[in-house]
């Protein structure tokens, strides 16, 4: 979580589940954006949640330290027309005041 803008940040949740995620700030700050759901052009697949998310694209701990603009993932920016609404976050007990999880509407994978 600490490398450069657009590395790909995987751990293990509960030493289970890989969590996908992509650091956002600069090297040496720690900062990076959960994926909690997906949907892919042409494609019915669906995810929503993190673990399911892994496990549909296959996403493991190998994939940790690549890059987005690599050849293993090729994250583009589309804009997407949606509102969205800040919210608390699901599942945890502390900092649950802090609204850090953002919903697109109209889409469950988000």
């Amino acid at each position: 979580m600490f490398g450069p803008p657009g590395l790909v940040y995987v751990y293990s949740a509960y030493g289970v589940y890989p969590c996908f995620n992509i650091v956002t700030g600069q090297e040496g700050s720690p900062a990076a954006i959960l994926i909690r759901g997906v949907q892919l052009d042409g494609d019915p697949l669906v995810t929503s949640g993190p673990g399911r998310l892994t496990r549909a694209m296959g996403i493991s701990g190998d994939d940790h330290g690549l890059t987005v603009c690599s050849e293993r993932f090729n994250v583009t920016v589309a804009r997407l027309e949606m509102d969205i609404t800040a919210t608390t976050r699901i599942g945890i007990t502390r900092g649950i005041e802090r609204p850090w999880r953002f919903v697109g509407s109209g889409n469950v994978a988000f």
